[in-house]
């Protein structure tokens, strides 16, 4: 028959069993939530993206228009 000491170290060991399940429990939701941010942060990457593209089509847009002012000065000044 088991004593009282091995079960009082089984209590000991079955709690620290409890312990780990609930930190295990607890690291997966953090993961959950660290991945549901990593996903927020992978959009937010990817409109930033679309907005430089926006802006690189716009200053080639400025710089055609510029290019079109200067041809226009030209045209001007040669008569």
């Amino acid at each position: 028959m088991a004593s009282d000491k091995n079960i009082r170290d089984m209590d000991k060991n079955i709690n620290s069993v409890h312990k780990n399940i609930n930190n295990v429990d607890k690291n997966i939701h953090d993961m959950d939530n660290n991945i549901r941010d990593a996903d927020k942060n992978i959009h937010g990457v990817e409109k930033n993206i679309r907005d430089v593209e926006k802006n690189i089509h716009d200053v080639d847009k400025n710089i055609r228009g510029v290019d079109k002012n200067i041809r226009g000065m030209q045209k001007n000044t040669h008569g």
